[in-house]
């Protein structure tokens, strides 16, 4: 029993540091930042309440089973029985790996708008950069968000919940339009 106790308390410990790691680079990201003005036209992010959230949430899962791992006996109907404690751990686990999950998310996702092509940041961080050209960006059914194609294939969604959740459809509109003017020109200038 001693063993499982030292493993959890080493992998929530383990938690606190990549939490700590996390907040401390959001941090200094956020205070290296341009100005809103500059960035928050080509950028889309999640709402930083999903941060706090994720946050907020992981701290309370990580202190719940470190009080349950920790706390006396007694409280337990039967003391004798320690396996109690580890069924009790482990009944939280969805819970926590749902504020891992958020915390991932709202730290990575997001959307970096170019002039011919966006870059688009998933969950774990990989990055993908994708052409204006083959876009194609629909109206969700029930209506609270854009879901985007590339070619036919699906990419990713955005919701109106986001800040500037219009950028990426207003991007690709300025860069068809810049298109067709450009089309225009060509076929002005050959004399056939």
């Amino acid at each position: 029993m001693e063993m499982q106790r030292f493993l959890i308390f080493a992998a929530s410990m383990a938690a606190i540091i990549i939490l700590t790691r996390l907040g401390r680079n959001w941090l200094n990201k956020r205070a290296s930042r341009k100005p809103p003005n500059e960035k928050a036209s080509t950028m889309i992010k999640q709402p930083t309440v999903y941060l706090y959230i994720g946050i907020a949430a992981t701290i309370f899962s990580i202190a719940l089973v470190l009080a349950i791992m920790f706390m006396p006996a007694s409280i337990f109907a039967d003391p004798e029985q320690e396996s109690n404690r580890l069924t009790m751990a482990m009944l939280f686990l969805p819970f926590y790996m749902a504020s891992i999950w958020a915390l991932l998310f709202s730290a990575n996702w997001k959307i970096e708008i170019g002039e011919n092509e966006f870059t688009f940041r998933n969950l774990w961080g990989r990055r993908r950069t994708y052409q204006y050209d083959g876009m194609e960006g629909k109206l969700t059914k029930a209506g609270t968000g854009m879901r985007y194609y590339h070619n036919g294939k699906y990419i990713l969604a955005i919701s109106m919940l986001q800040e500037n959740y219009a950028a990426l459809d207003n991007a690709i509109a300025a860069h068809r339009k810049r298109k067709r003017e450009e089309q225009k020109k060509n076929k002005q200038k050959k004399p056939d």
